[in-house]
């Protein structure tokens, strides 16, 4: 069985984005529930670490939190600016761009560089890679397995 973890975002403008990730889940006896909970927890940071928005609700299994802050702070944060995360299955080497990132930080942080036509995610950033090792720790292709971040690129 997986888990789920969702984050809602407020831009600038008081849009709101929310975006819902299928996880890793704790032992069915609940032994590891609390490091379960602790890891999404440290995921949810180093998502917010590149995110512009102001998180207005995350959710997992049992654990519900509501922080309405308002509006981010930022003009260039925006819901309809999407960060698609691109990502493979390990064990079939499906790619999948079905997840994003939502009101994605582009007006801080030295993780955004260009490559031709697109704006990356540069993971020899410190806050990039530790986003990147969190989503591949937690989330889980559409088949229930483990996964690695090819790329993360903003559309708009």
């Amino acid at each position: 069985m997986a888990g789920r973890y969702t984050l809602s975002m407020r831009d600038f403008d008081g849009d709101t984005r929310q975006v819902s990730y299928p996880t890793t889940s704790p032992a069915g006896d609940g032994t590891d529930y609390q490091a379960w909970v602790a890891g999404l927890l440290t995921f949810r940071d180093a998502m917010l670490a590149v995110s512009g928005g102001n998180l207005t609700v995350d959710s997992q299994v049992s654990n519900y939190i509501v922080n309405d802050s308002g509006s981010a702070s930022a003009p260039s944060s925006q819901a309809h600016t999407r960060a698609v995360i691109e990502y493979k299955d390990t064990v079939t080497n499906k790619v999948f761009n079905d997840l994003d990132l939502p009101v994605p930080d582009l007006a801080t942080g030295s993780f955004w560089t260009q490559e031709g036509s697109l704006t990356v995610m540069d993971f020899s950033d410190p806050v990039a890679s530790t986003s990147k090792t969190e989503f591949q720790a937690h989330v889980l292709s559409p088949a229930g397995n483990p996964t690695q971040v090819l790329k993360i690129y903003i559309k708009e």
